[in-house]
């Protein structure tokens, strides 16, 4: 979907590349690739990249002195430091660990990779995590350098792309337009995204519409409640990527899981309430696909390091404003993205 967001940021810097936009999967600290439908977790495929750039490793066997970090649950031995590459970019923004459980933690590797030796932990809960605007891929997976000093590009350790959320410009999300739907309905919807049987209580007898553009064509993935409860785990064509048009496949579960861990709702920045804020030449037929509905955007405008142009919104389609003792039925879940 070709658009530009309509909240950008007073500073903005020259595209440089669009990789590393994240998709959300379930993490732990022995395991903390991204698994998709049909992948192997354990992969260990060599790491690929259109980067000049290199990365050397030193030796781990020598106990030495430490560094430590403010977010750190596990200390860096001096032997284990790894200077960043002269030509990577610290970027602007805080990011914070997102997708790990609570009682778990997300390894900081040597190099890209399940198999390269954890240096340093992640809490579930750190946030200004600070982070570098290179990726490396080992198979489908996206690795980012992070700086675990206090001292910039002196020492870093490599993690998963896909446990690391942007911090939200904003402290509080801007809202747009009169509240249609109480906040708890709302809080409530997003957290079943992450629960197929959960999400089934809040769907009608029409089913519920799964598209991945607001450009509602009547050819989008329909989920009969049956669907949601009974844990099927299908592989299903939801769509296609924006930008490259590959076909986006994956078991219900899945998608609902990589839609609840969009941006839009890790980093929201605004949300509209019947009003579009994610925007572009692509129209938008909510109204005419859903007849007298009531619909809620949630909205990420990007990050500077590339241009705003990483933007991400969802929005939630209601068949009315319902109410805490009667929440409405939601009709379709709208995804929305950048795409060149």
């Amino acid at each position: 979907m070709v658009a530009v967001p309509k909240f950008s940021r007073a500073s903005r810097r020259v595209l440089i590349g669009l990789a590393g936009l994240a998709v959300v999967v379930s993490a732990c600290s022995n395991d903390d690739e991204v698994v998709t439908a049909g992948q192997d977790a354990t992969s260990t495929t060599t790491p690929t990249t259109t980067s000049t750039s290199t990365v050397s490793t030193t030796p781990t066997s020598e106990p030495a002195t430490t560094v430590t970090d403010a977010t750190s649950t596990s200390p860096v031995t001096a032997s284990q430091v790894i200077a960043a590459d002269p030509s990577w970019e610290l970027l602007d923004e805080d990011w914070f660990v997102y997708g790990v459980a609570a009682d778990d933690v997300l390894n900081v590797r040597s190099a890209p990779g399940v198999d390269a030796d954890t240096i340093f932990t992640l809490a579930s809960d750190a946030d200004q995590v600070r982070r570098y605007g290179e990726v490396l891929f080992v198979g489908d997976d996206r690795w980012t350098p992070v700086d675990l000093g206090s001292d910039p590009g002196q020492s870093i350790g490599w993690v998963n792309l896909a446990f690391l959320r942007p911090m939200p410009a904003v402290p509080s999300p801007v809202v747009e337009g009169l509240p249609v739907v109480d906040p708890t309905v709302l809080d409530a919807v997003i957290a079943a995204l992450s629960d197929p049987v959960e999400l089934s209580a809040f769907v009608g007898p029409d089913g519920l519409v799964i598209a991945t553009e607001p450009a509602i064509s009547g050819n989008e993935q329909n989920l009969a409640v049956t669907d949601l409860m009974s844990g099927d785990a299908t592989v299903r064509v939801w769509g296609s990527e924006p930008g490259s048009g590959e076909p986006i496949r994956s078991s219900t579960a899945d998608r609902l899981a990589q839609m609840r861990g969009s941006t839009a709702f890790t980093s929201t920045e605004v949300v509209g309430h019947g009003v579009q804020i994610g925007s572009g030449n692509i129209p938008n037929t909510i109204d005419q696909a859903f007849p007298g509905s009531v619909w809620v955007e949630y909205h990420f405008g990007g990050t500077a390091w590339f241009a705003d142009l990483d933007w991400e919104s969802v929005t939630l389609v209601f068949d009315d404003a319902g109410s805490p003792s009667e929440p409405p039925t939601l009709l379709a879940v709208v995804s929305a993205a950048w795409a060149p």
